[in-house]
Order: structure tokens, then sequence, then C-alpha cells
């Protein structure tokens, strides 16, 4: 009896882990002319909170001048320690850090990403491209980009828009020397820190 729970136990580990081999690679083409950018992109949710509609290609930091907070920060025990949910199992939610917004600073260390939606209303959520390969509105014309080692890439002090600096990643090919232009960038936040 138990050479065969054993047997079982074996056919079950040795089933399940093909299928999840092949569950893994199913989302990704395997040839060069199918192969695309989006396939290597890490995308988180955002809420925009800037005032205005974002588009593809706006470079975003983390909006830090909300309150973020959704219920009650701490509670406390009978002794009178107080406790942090961190995990909001509890109505103890934290949106800090969920939030996104445009500058005007270059280089600021707050970059979150670039945005991937074609249209992102103010006040609603929006995909953001935090790491990978993506076209971002680029400050050529002042920031121009350039690929290559020394293609460090950050916020400018034009809202939305990339340029030579450091903090948002690195350049892929060189830019076109106009602003507003899209340009293909390696999202990488802290790269050239």
């Amino acid at each position: 009896m138990r050479k065969l729970l054993v047997l079982i136990a074996l056919a079950f580990f040795t089933a399940s882990g093909q299928a999840f081999a092949s569950s893994q690679a199913s989302g990704y083409s395997r040839t060069e002319a199918q192969h695309t950018s989006v396939e290597h992109q890490v995308v988180e949710v955002y809420f925009n909170n800037s005032g205005g509609s974002l588009t593809s290609g706006t470079v975003v930091i983390l909006d830090t001048s909300g309150s973020g907070l959704n219920g009650t920060v701490v509670s406390g025990d009978t002794a009178g320690n107080k406790t942090l949910d961190v995990m909001g199992d509890d109505g103890d939610v934290d949106n800090l850090g969920t939030y996104i917004t445009t500058t005007t600073t270059a280089d600021d260390e707050r970059v979150a990403g670039v945005v991937r939606d074609n249209s992102c209303s103010d006040q609603s959520y929006c995909s953001v491209v935090v790491r990978g390969p993506i076209r971002a509105r680029c400050y050529d014309s002042t920031d121009a980009i350039t690929a290559g080692a020394t293609g460090a890439v950050g916020t400018t002090t034009a809202a939305g828009l990339a340029g030579a600096g450091k903090g948002l990643g690195f350049a892929l090919e060189n830019g076109t020397g106009n602003d507003n232009t899209p340009c293909m960038i390696q999202v990488q936040p802290g790269y050239g820190t």
C-alpha cells in the first residue's frame, strides 16, 4: 500500500511539473519575427492623481502628497501596545505608494515608470511599465538621449517627458532631436544613480 501511495504521489508531481512548464511558456513567442518588447515589460497598476489625463509614454513618479489612508493606521492591545496592520487584513489599508503624478524636477528619485495605457483619466487606474522596454515621450531638444553606455535617462523639467539624466533607466536608441516624440528606453528605476 505504501509503495502504491508513493507511486501515485510521484506520478502527480511529475504530471503537475509538466503542466506547469508548458503553461509558463505558453504566453511567449518563440520566433524572432513574432517576439516583441511587450513580452519583457513588468507592469503595475497605479492610481492617477495628477489632476489631468495621462497618455502612453508619459513618465510618472510616485505621488507623496496624499494622506494615503483608508481606515485606522494602528490598533492597540490590552497592554497599550500599538501594532501596524501591514497586510490590510483588518481594515487598516495604507495606499501611499499607489498614486502617481508627473514632475518638472529633473532626475526625480520618486520615479515609478512609464504609462502604458493609451489614455488614463485623472482619478482612475493606469498600467505603468515599472521595468522593461517601452517608448517614452522624450524632451529631446533640451535633454537629448543617446543609446549606449552613457545613455542614462531620467525625468526632466518638462512634465511627463524623459531625457538624459538618471534614475528612470537607459536609452535603447538615440533620440530624434524633437520634443514629445517617442524614444525606446529600458525602464530600470535607480539606473545611473
